[in-house]
């Protein structure tokens, strides 16, 4: 099973090595559908092969390889038709959109002088026409192609883990699939792309991104990030981080890097991009779930990551320590991989070992930007609702700020020492709800109901003026 490395930008020179505190985070079970399609691989390859990564595709279906011979479209209702692209064991693997077609690594192939095959970047387009782009080096070695992704410079770059090399196709402006070559960066020594398991380099497939005006890269057999700018003339640095075998990949807003830690090590990973040597922000997994893979960031800004249970949310905004949004695969062990944002803004992913795509979606009543489902670190009366920072307001009214992102304020109830409930107002302002509330020494109680459909109740106790 093939592991993936990503790519990503940022200036600088030299070797940072990293170590962060990561406090312990919790999972919270938000209001979300996961719903599952069979994905049709092992019916057109007599079961010979598994689904791996997928990618939103121009024509609004999602597109996924199988890692033998054939590209797959799905549309939003389920509707499998398989392509064949090459010869039987050549291994599409990765795959991503670009100008109307989609473009994909074929990992198996090379040394064609000796009789191989070709290892090729291939490109088909939604109508099912398929180009092949033979990787110069497979004339002599097995270059073990495996992540691609769409540069800032809007050329096509990919992971080469047999050779610890980086390639760059120049897509032709005259064709749809049409190149106008191809070039191969060696990476310095000390810059391990894959993971060597019995003989075997094993890398994430989403294993490279671009941000900053420079390629970002994962090396899981080096515990790193590796750096590059992209006209291939400067290898910037490397970010260790280690024990943590980075795997998948992805940026926000050209801003950040984020990144899966494998390994063991069950976390994710931050890097602001355009700065060397980066900080690195690590975040815990909750405790239910493990080996994080493949990873992705929707619209709103919330990473999505596949992992041995399904598909896990997290928010940003809310920090490490924070409960992310958990939304376990409805088969288990269906070993979930490649991940990607559909052209319906609900999160699609592959289920490898079960044949199946995977489908996040929002439930009734909640947007697309609403579902992630993470939640602040604590989640309580000062995790949800913002408090005067004194804690003992000797005002008679009282503004409590609501974090959009987390919840609204559902009840509210104030309570005497004797337990009696007291008279309130109440009016909404903004972000904020004003309570004008009573002299003397009372209790409020507030009822929060989430984003997600959740209810929590708090309170804590004031004295008003």
């Amino acid at each position: 099973m093939a592991i993936r490395v990503t790519v990503c930008t940022v200036l600088g020179a030299g070797l940072a090595v990293a170590a962060v505190v990561t406090p312990a985070a919790s999972a919270f079970a938000p209001a979300a559908t996961v719903t599952e399609v069979p994905a049709g691989v092992s019916a057109a390859t007599n079961g010979t092969a598994n689904p791996q990564e997928i990618a939103a595709g121009p024509d609004g279906n999602v597109w996924f390889t199988d890692g033998d011979s054939s590209v797959y479209k799905a549309t939003l209702n389920g509707t499998i038709t398989p392509f064949q692209v090459n010869e039987e064991g050549v291994a599409p693997n990765d795959i991503t959109a670009d100008q109307g077609v989609l473009w994909f690594t074929q990992g198996s192939g090379g040394n064609t002088n000796n009789g191989g095959f070709p290892a090729s970047i291939g490109c088909i387009t939604t109508a099912g026409a398929v180009s092949q782009f033979p990787v110069p080096s497979s004339a002599t070695a097995a270059p073990g192609l495996d992540g691609i992704t769409v540069g800032n410079d809007g050329n096509l770059w990919f992971t080469e883990v047999g050779l610890n090399q980086i390639g760059r196709l120049v897509p032709s402006p005259s064709a749809p699939c049409g190149s106008n070559g191809i070039t191969e960066y060696p990476l310095p020594a000390g810059n391990v792309l894959g993971q060597t398991g019995g003989g075997n380099a094993e890398t994430a497939a989403d294993s490279l991104t671009s941000a900053a005006g420079d390629l970002y890269f994962t090396e899981p057999g080096t515990d790193a990030i590796g750096i590059m700018n992209e006209d291939g003339t400067n290898f910037v640095g490397q970010v260790r981080i280690p024990g943590t075998a980075p795997l998948g990949i992805t940026q926000v807003g050209g801003r950040t890097l984020w990144f899966t830690e494998g390994g063991g090590a069950d976390k994710i990973g931050s890097i602001p991009a355009g700065a060397f040597p980066p900080k690195v922000t690590e975040y815990a997994l909750p405790s239910s779930i493990s080996g994080p893979w493949s990873i992705t960031a929707d619209a709103a800004g919330d990473v999505w990551f596949t992992d041995n249970t399904g598909v896990t949310c997290l928010n940003p905004l809310f920090g490490p320590g924070q409960q992310m949004g958990v939304h376990p695969a409805p088969t288990a062990s269906s070993n979930p991989e490649g991940i990607t944002v559909g052209p319906d803004g609900a999160i699609w992913f592959v289920e490898s070992n079960a044949d199946k795509l995977g489908r996040v979606a929002p439930v009734a009543g909640f947007s697309s930007a609403e579902f992630c489902g993470a939640l602040p670190p604590a989640v309580g009366l000062d995790g949800i609702i913002v408090l005067p920072s004194n804690k003992r307001p000797v005002h008679r009214s009282l503004k409590v700020d609501i974090l959009p992102a987390t919840g609204l304020i559902y009840s509210e109830t104030i309570v005497d020492v004797n337990g009696k409930p007291r008279a309130i107002q109440k009016s909404p302002n903004g972000g904020h709800v004003s309570l004008t509330i009573p002299k003397g020494r009372f209790t409020l109680n507030v009822t929060v109901i989430t984003r997600t459909g959740g209810r929590i109740a708090v309170s804590r106790t004031y004295r008003g003026s």
